[in-house]
């Protein structure tokens, strides 16, 4: 809950700081706020769960750790910088195609994409 409430209006500020909000148009609705945190949260408990023995993660159903140890940390590692490295070519590969096809922002709007 802290996560979206801190997460819509930081990162609308930082938006604004990188220059892609300058005219602060864009607002994050608060659907998006509360489901990345949401999937931020939980995905973090699970990825944590692989390489962490303290942790468990079916709390209050289970104590056990069924996670642990299911990949080695240092693929884990790999796979998050994959992941990582994967979703940036997404991201300019979705700009590319958006510039080239010339949707505009009035497109995007209309759409509520943002």
């Amino acid at each position: 809950m802290l996560a979206a409430l801190s997460g819509k209006y930081l990162s609308e500020i930082g938006l604004y700081l990188i220059g892609i909000n300058d005219q602060w148009k864009i607002k994050i609705p608060w659907w998006v706020a509360f489901l990345s945190s949401f999937i931020g949260a939980y995905s973090h408990v699970v990825i944590d769960s692989i390489m962490h023995a303290d942790l468990e993660p079916f709390a209050p159903l289970s104590t056990t750790n069924n996670l642990l140890g299911i990949i080695s940390a240092s693929l884990l590692h790999k796979v998050c910088i994959y992941s990582g490295m994967f979703g940036g070519v997404l991201y300019f590969v979705i700009n590319w195609l958006t510039n080239q096809f010339n949707i505009s922002s009035k497109h995007r709007k209309k759409h509520n994409y943002f």
